[in-house]
């Protein structure tokens, strides 16, 4: 009995440190704990689950220790771990509508339609494993990434937006799939002979002419730092589609990565990036409009150096402006990739409540059809001074009828807008020059 409430203990001492990083990291309001399946049996379908667009990312964590017996490890982790994947997937897709809870939210149904996309990810807590399959399979051939605690650790700590993790776990699986793939993230001289033989011995037919057969020597901290010096690819060295096998030392490839000066100078110019993040925590997802959480998916939507150009830019709107006169208003309009932004600063004294719904809505439309229509959608942040207070602007479809169109020309024309415009183009190096 002691032993079992040990384990039950220790499982939820690894689900909550997951959570937390989670939490911390890609912001509680995407993240599901534990989530039960509230109007049926209510038993937990999986340890975290993370819904962001069209993605549904389900984590289960195991946290055994290991006794040196990596066959009995393995089925204590990955086995059971696989197949709680499997039903969790089984039960949320399935022909029954599942509902779930937020911690923060009432009951809502998981919108399975919405989460076409999915990915499966085992977190192994324990430690002194000096080898492990890359991947695993669930009953229907589901991919499965699995990855120890340091690994997680290290891969959000560094793949900090959503859209940057699912970049790496797409490509990551798209290298690995159809493979029998292996790391040692251990030392060479930890891996002694007793290792060596349980290494040797798994998968002992295999024929790698089949099945090739990839193993890699470092930990997934040097697998990422390999693929992100290789802007964001896997080299040819592991990509090589006619090699049967493939060995890779990779040793030490983190710690040489985050030692380079251009990288210290990328995580110096990010910090403007965490003003997005900021804003979408502290206000946009605490805003009582229902497009709030759309536009906050727009934001959160951006990788990390997205942001930063976006924060930067802001930034230096506001600063440019912020000691401005009570006669005075400035715009600035950008886009990244199909989507505009418009920032807006405005002297206290003209961010009057009654008037400011209907002045932004006039700014968003005339910018976009001074851009012909060019946006797929456009985002507007506003604030006065220093940002004393935000206000926000959503428009996710921008075709306007020909007489509202003429209204807003009007308007500009009365507002003296578009007059004297001034065009810069900015330029932005994911790591910067010295």
């Amino acid at each position: 009995m002691d032993n079992l409430k040990d384990e039950i203990d220790k499982g939820n001492l690894g689900e909550e440190f997951v959570n937390n990083l989670a939490y911390k990291t890609y912001l509680k309001y995407w993240c599901y704990p534990g989530p039960c399946d509230e109007f049926g049996d209510r038993k937990e379908i999986v340890d975290l689950m993370i819904l962001f667009r069209d993605t549904c990312l389900l984590i289960s964590v195991k946290n055994y220790e290991f006794n040196g017996k990596y066959d009995r490890y393995f089925r204590n982790t990955l086995e059971k771990a696989t197949s709680q994947l499997y039903g969790a997937e089984r039960k949320l897709y399935g022909q029954r509508d599942i509902f779930i809870r937020h911690p923060d939210r009432p009951e809502e149904r998981f919108e399975k339609e919405k989460h076409p996309h999915i990915i499966r990810l085992i977190v192994n807590l324990g430690e002194m494993v000096r080898f492990y399959p890359f991947h695993t399979e669930t009953n229907t051939g589901g991919y499965v990434t699995v990855m120890d605690k340091e690994a997680f650790v290290k891969l959000i700590g560094e793949l900090d937006t959503i859209p940057d993790l699912i970049e790496y776990l797409n490509s990551r699986e798209k290298l690995l799939a159809g493979k029998s793939a292996y790391l040692l993230p251990g030392p060479e001289d930890d891996f002694d002979v007793d290792t060596a033989n349980q290494f040797f011995s798994r998968d002992p037919d295999a024929d790698p002419t089949i099945i090739p057969r990839l193993i890699l020597s470092g930990t997934e901290a040097d697998l990422l730092a390999h693929y992100l010096r290789n802007e964001r690819k896997f080299s040819t060295q592991l990509t090589d589609s006619t090699a049967s096998g493939v060995y890779l030392d990779l040793n030490g490839g983190w710690d040489g990565f985050i030692a380079e000066e251009k990288v210290k100078q990328k995580k110096a110019a990010d910090k403007f990036s965490y003003f997005i993040d900021k804003l979408v925590e502290n206000e946009l997802l605490r805003a009582e409009p229902d497009w709030a959480k759309d536009m906050s998916l727009d934001l959160l939507s951006l990788n990390r150096f997205e942001r930063r150009i976006l924060g930067k830019s802001f930034l230096g709107f506001v600063q440019d402006n912020a000691e401005k006169g009570p006669d005075y208003m400035a715009r600035r309009y950008q886009k990244i990739g199909n989507t505009a932004f418009l920032f807006l600063w405005l002297h206290k004294s003209r961010a009057i409540p009654q008037y400011l719904p209907r002045f932004l809505e006039i700014a968003a439309a005339a910018h976009l059809i001074h851009d012909g229509y060019q946006p797929s959608k456009l985002l507007t942040i506003g604030t006065s001074g220093f940002m004393q207070g935000f206000y926000f602007y959503y428009l996710p479809e921008i075709q306007f009828p020909s007489a509202y169109e003429q209204d807003i020309l009007t308007d500009c024309k009365t507002l003296g807008w578009f007059t004297d415009m001034k065009k810069f183009e900015y330029t932005e190096s994911e790591h910067p020059k010295t």
